[in-house]
């Protein structure tokens, strides 16, 4: 039984990548008459006539896509890369902003100041020492000359509101240090009520 026609043109024009009309002359080179038309169907015997002689187009079809798939999977790991690096920029942003806004030192206690220690001894009664005897009734002597390193400052009770912020504070020797984290965000202003004694007299101020 003849081979029958059976394989559309257009079909192997595509498989071998070569055009009509290169594949319809090399066939009448070949003394093959065929339509010059892509729905024209060939035999097996054409098919391969055409596939001994174009095979080395249809290898570099095959490999010129194997190429172009290799480069467009390498665009897409590029794109990938890029957006995660622009991805992690935003978010290094994004915490650089939240530092600032909540900018605390939370290892240690923050030194706010030192105690304005003039004016509270300036402030402060002075002490009088009073004699057993009649004749020194009259005479009083005051520790003016007592220095700070001999004053001791507390955070005191005031009884009121002048001491609502106490416990966000302590007091090291003539340091008032925080012992809680601050936040401007929440909190503009804290009320402390500050005790200097001297072994003998307490002076308290709110602060």
């Amino acid at each position: 039984m003849a081979d029958q026609p059976s394989i559309r043109l257009n079909k192997v024009l595509r498989e071998l990548n070569i055009s009509l009309d290169r594949a319809v002359e090399f066939l009448n080179q070949k003394g093959i008459e065929v339509d010059a038309r892509p729905t024209t169907k060939i035999t097996t015997e054409v098919y391969n006539t055409l596939l001994g002689e174009f095979e080395t187009d249809k290898s570099k079809k095959v490999a010129s896509h194997e190429i172009s798939e290799e480069k467009r999977k390498e665009k897409e790991n590029l794109r990938i890369i890029q957006e995660k690096k622009e991805q992690d920029r935003l978010d290094q942003i994004a915490q650089r902003e939240a530092l600032k806004t909540n900018k605390v030192a939370l290892e240690k206690p923050k030194t706010l100041g030192k105690i304005d220690l003039t004016a509270i001894k300036k402030h402060a009664p002075a002490p009088k020492k009073v004699a057993e005897t009649e004749a020194a009734e009259d005479s009083s002597a005051t520790d003016s000359d007592t220095s700070i390193s001999s004053l001791t400052f507390t955070l005191a009770d005031s009884g009121d509101a002048q001491d609502d912020d106490n416990g966000s504070f302590t007091i090291s020797g003539t340091s008032l240090l925080t012992s809680t984290t601050l936040d401007y965000e929440t909190k503009t202003s804290y009320n402390i009520y500050v005790n200097v004694s001297d072994g003998t007299t307490n002076y308290a101020k709110a602060f």
